[in-house]
């Protein structure tokens, strides 16, 4: 039976990387059109560069829709704010909600992050795993990273995205590492290419099963820390597996490739030798209650470290939001292959012109014709302008 995998995705600042982007996407359609059709759900924000003009051109001949919206928000990085995590979470959650309000069927969602390197191979082996195992809801790829192990010498890589890991016991994963967890058995299991049952992950890819969002309304969340969390969470509350496959390869290339933080470091390598002599010893003797001791003062340093980091970024944002405050910039959303519709309405039929005063918000494309745009005047009142016109 044909199924239809909806492809989520978020974009920004992405024009020296899009092209390789999407035609992975495009030859993973290939690779996999004579079983499943795709549906794509993008949303892409505040790109100074071509990125949104790229994603308009490519979606009009794909089925989907593209979300481009203008919020002047701060590019948080890979810093671990809640800021950036809610947004992440809700930038999402409008994907799903764009394809929910279009009635649109689908049997799987492969959420995959932008800048994400992949075989057209990884998206048919997850699709494997996931209809030979009917237990398993989530499956995430081995993402390496071009950062060099800082657990073994003569490893020029490591994984990729360890916040978003947690293992079955609630660890946290190890950062610079290839094989990032902390539990023999896990260990084990990763170093022999089997599997690994997590709480939680991500790695900047993702195939979980349509029906766990359709019949139960999940959503990602980002209040607690990385949005992955607590939808893993959610997955597993449905008895469901989420699970982390090693020999499902993707890469993603850092500007950097020798690891920077050498607090995380020696926490981590703390993390492994204390779980390591309390899993080789029954009872706890001087040098665990020791390394105990290192561990909790190398966690507060560094968590000291990220709220000094964040509260900096965060004054940045605040000062940038002040002065976009008193520029008055106003955030534009433009929607393509998708209707968005407001409280404060009122349709003009047939009028490609409109009142001076009146500013363009939204714009609907269709197969390469404008069918929809609305404007919005200086009291927050909104015209929409209905009929054909060539992009």
């Amino acid at each position: 039976m044909h199924k239809t995998i909806a492809v989520i995705s978020l974009w920004r600042n992405n024009a020296d990387n899009i092209d390789k982007s999407l035609k992975q996407l495009d030859d993973a359609e290939k690779e996999l059109r004579d079983s499943h059709s795709f549906i794509y759900s993008f949303f892409e924000n505040d790109s100074k560069d071509n990125t949104s003009n790229i994603l308009k051109i490519w979606i009009q001949n794909k089925n989907g829709f593209l979300i481009t919206e203008v919020l002047h928000t701060q590019n948080w990085g890979s810093i671990p704010s809640k800021t950036r995590t809610k947004a992440l979470a809700s930038y999402r959650n409008e994907c799903l909600r764009i394809l929910a309000k279009n009635e649109v069927e689908y049997d799987y969602i492969f959420v995959v992050d932008s800048d994400i390197l992949y075989e057209t191979s990884l998206l048919k082996n997850m699709l494997e795993i996931i209809e030979l195992n009917p237990n398993v809801g989530m499956v995430t790829p081995n993402t390496i990273q071009n950062v060099s192990d800082a657990f073994n010498k003569g490893i020029d890589s490591s994984y990729f995205d360890s916040w978003a890991l947690i293992d079955k016991q609630g660890n946290a994963g190890l950062t610079y590492a290839s094989n990032p967890f902390l539990l023999a058995e896990d260990r084990q299991k990763w170093d022999q290419g089997e599997h690994v049952v997590v709480k939680s992950a991500f790695g900047g890819a993702a195939l979980i099963r349509g029906e766990i969002f359709k019949c139960n309304n999940l959503k990602w969340n980002g209040e607690k820390g990385c949005e992955h969390w607590f939808l893993c969470d959610c997955i597993r509350s449905l008895n469901y597996l989420v699970i982390a496959s090693p020999q499902i390869i993707a890469r993603v290339n850092q500007k950097k490739s020798k690891p920077s933080d050498s607090f995380l470091i020696q926490y981590d390598k703390a993390r492994l030798k204390y779980i390591q002599q309390n899993e080789n010893s029954s009872k706890k003797n001087y040098s665990n209650i020791n390394n105990l001791i290192i561990l909790k003062v190398l966690s507060l340093a560094l968590k000291l470290k990220r709220f000094s980091v964040v509260i900096i970024l965060q004054l940045i944002n605040s000062s940038c939001s002040k002065r976009r405050h008193e520029k008055k910039f106003f955030p534009k959303r433009i929607l393509y292959g998708s209707v968005q519709k407001g409280s404060n309405h009122k349709n003009i039929e047939a009028i490609d012109v409109p009142p001076k005063e009146y500013r363009l918000v939204s714009i609907i494309i269709k197969k390469g014709q404008v069918i929809k745009r609305d404007f919005e005047g200086p009291n927050g009142e909104v015209i929409t302008l209905i009929g054909k016109k060539n992009a």
